[in-house]
């Protein structure tokens, strides 16, 4: 015969983990507490129907301008400029034939940020892109614009990519 022991101190109630409601255009979902929101948009240019003025999307799958919004929180009192250095020292040997091109203060919709802009090889070195990188510290997350186009058109687009950047308009926020 065993021996079960049996507790008087009854079983206490299950844990229930804090829920992070989060917003998402026309819909909402509530994600585990310990989750982190790390929002990506990713907008794509329409196709080049003249390949003589994009010869990049001669290529198979083909190759088009775009733009990415994302967010990260950051630690407190992290700069944009500071955030964008330690990118790009993790992208530099991931990239082939990476090339720094500039980097310069920006302000976006009233709030200081920091732009850089890199070259580098996709395909095997058969397409050269240039990207165009921006970040603004809002609180305690970091927003971060990338434009991509290939780099002949480069120069032609990244105005583009920024009076998208500045377009943006904050709701205002919450006291820390």
């Amino acid at each position: 015969m065993s021996r079960v022991h049996k507790s008087n101190t009854p079983p206490s109630p299950p844990q229930t983990e804090r829920k992070n409601p989060i917003q998402m255009g026309e819909m909402a979902i509530e994600l585990p507490g310990s989750w982190s929101d790390r929002t990506v948009y990713t907008f794509v240019a329409p196709r080049v129907v003249d390949p003589r003025q994009s010869p990049h999307l001669r290529m198979r799958s083909g190759f088009r301008e775009n733009l990415s919004v994302s967010r990260e929180r950051i630690p407190y009192g992290t700069t944009a400029e500071d955030y964008l250095d330690d990118q790009l020292e993790e992208l530099q040997p991931r990239l082939q034939r990476f090339r720094f091109l500039y980097d310069e203060p920006i302000l976006i919709s009233g709030q200081t940020g920091h732009s850089v802009a890199y070259r580098f090889s996709l395909r095997g070195q058969r397409l050269d892109v240039c990207q165009l990188r921006i970040a603004v510290p809002v609180g305690y997350d970091m927003l971060v614009f990338t434009g991509t186009a290939a780099a002949h058109v480069f120069d032609q687009k990244k105005d583009s990519f920024v009076a998208v950047a500045q377009s943006l308009r904050f709701p205002p926020q919450p006291l820390p």
